[in-house]
């Protein structure tokens, strides 16, 4: 898989030794301070949105949570979400931990029906690279947007810290800031980021 995608913590720290403005992409909640890969999810049967990427579970598979905000009453037992606010919401009781904090990710062990708190989350999941346009993602899958030197778009068919492919398996240089057709050994694409 080569080196993992590095994510943003909650408190908006960085892995050690990863500068996210230069050589280098991270993943991690877009909401957060400095730039982290945007993606375009479908989790389930939740409608298309951005997300962001929480972990690499694979070249092309990744857990990542929709920004779209779930209030505590619409939650659905077995599905899994991240706490984005705690509020008066008893988290344990829909199958968070003894102690949970903003951030945590949990699996519903219920329905939130009839919940009249005031918790939110948004909706996590599994979801892998395809090359479809914006709007036509199905179940489980996701796109990170790349753009050339030349200005043209690609969808990135795998995603490291350091890499993206393109579906024809060419190989980049990941990175947020400036797309660089002569950059060595690879050239450079910019990296959709939020």
């Amino acid at each position: 898989m080569g080196r993992p995608l590095k994510t943003a913590k909650n408190n908006g720290t960085i892995d050690t030794g990863f500068t996210s403005t230069t050589s280098g992409v991270v993943g991690g909640n877009t909401g957060q301070t400095g730039y982290q890969v945007l993606p375009r999810v479908k989790i389930g049967s939740q409608a298309e949105a951005n997300g962001y990427i929480i972990r690499q579970k694979g070249k092309s598979k990744f857990l990542v949570g929709s920004v779209t905000s779930i209030q505590d009453e619409d939650i659905a037992a077995n599905a899994s979400y991240v706490i984005t606010s705690l509020s008066n919401t008893d988290w344990t009781a829909l199958g968070a931990s003894s102690v949970p904090v903003a951030g945590e990710i949990f699996t519903a062990t219920k329905s939130g029906a009839g919940l009249t708190t005031n918790g939110v989350v948004n909706l996590v999941g599994v979801c892998t690279l395809v090359n479809v346009a914006n709007a036509s993602l199905t179940s489980n899958t996701m796109t990170v947007e790349c753009t050339y030197a030349n200005a043209a778009q690609f969808k990135s068919k795998t995603l490291s810290n350091h890499h993206v492919t393109n579906f024809s398996d060419v190989k980049y240089i990941a990175d947020f800031v400036t797309a660089n057709a002569s950059t060595t050994p690879y050239p450079t694409v910019t990296v959709a980021n939020a």
